[in-house]
């Protein structure tokens, strides 16, 4: 029998296998991806038709294999991401600046959030966040912050079970425009994030800064000032690339 999970790995490695012979060619014909693979002819059309079917790949005039609308779909978000991590850099060395706090940028992915961009507090005691750091949406201010504008079904499915919250807590924090988490997440770690939104209204990303809560809490009303600030500002430039 079979080992089906092995064969999907190769069938997933010899996939990207083909993608890759287009970092240096503009179209491939099908015997051209054989010989460049190293794989037999038939393997690679079996492979080819799926990608094709996938929108990865696709024929050109020529009858030859280019890459599919889908390839640029990836690269147009990631371009989006990277110019988004760009833009927001001002932003989060002005918020650490004015408060010694790490600052940092998040965007939403399927049920978690990720960290695209961040500056750190100098403090030895600080909030230490990586680019590229995935969390659950429903942990700490920023995964609100996003659940805050989302339709109630999705919301639903992702707060985590028994945890009950206020009626209208969600709609609450999308009207005042920020978020906070006094150590909900992890225990004497304070956060306070804001929307970076769209000219269309629509969340794109959220800003935060987080840090100790002792040292947090007195700044509190300060902070949101700032950051509500810095997160307009943010949504200002955004509309170059939403």
């Amino acid at each position: 029998m079979k080992n089906k999970p092995l064969e999907n790995v190769r069938s997933l490695e010899r996939g990207m296998k083909i993608l890759q012979c287009f970092k240096n060619h503009i179209s491939l014909s099908l015997t051209e991806i054989a010989v460049t693979t190293g794989l037999s002819v038939t393997t690679c059309n079996r492979l080819i038709q799926t990608l094709v079917e996938m929108e990865c790949l696709e024929k050109n005039f020529q009858k030859k294999y280019v890459l599919g609308p889908q390839i640029y779909k990836f690269m147009d978000s990631l371009i989006k991401k990277n110019d988004m991590a760009e833009i927001a850099n001002d932003s989060l060395k002005r918020i650490k600046n004015i408060f010694n706090e790490t600052a940092s940028l998040y965007i939403e992915q399927s049920t978690n959030r990720v960290c695209i961009a961040k500056v750190e507090s100098t403090h030895a005691l600080r909030r230490t966040v990586k680019v590229g750091e995935v969390l659950p949406l429903s942990r700490g201010a920023v995964g609100e912050m996003f659940m805050a504008y989302m339709d109630e079904t999705k919301r639903n499915e992702l707060l985590p079970k028994g945890m009950d919250y206020p009626t209208d807590y969600f709609k609450n924090i999308k009207l005042k425009g920020y978020a906070i988490n006094d150590g909900r997440q992890e225990e004497g770690v304070y956060a306070i994030a804001a929307p970076v939104l769209n000219h269309e209204g629509e969340i794109v990303s959220v800003l935060s800064i987080s840090g100790p809560s002792e040292r947090i809490r007195k700044f509190q009303s300060e902070l949101v000032r700032v950051i509500r600030e810095e997160a307009g500002l943010l949504s200002e430039k955004m509309e170059s690339i939403f």
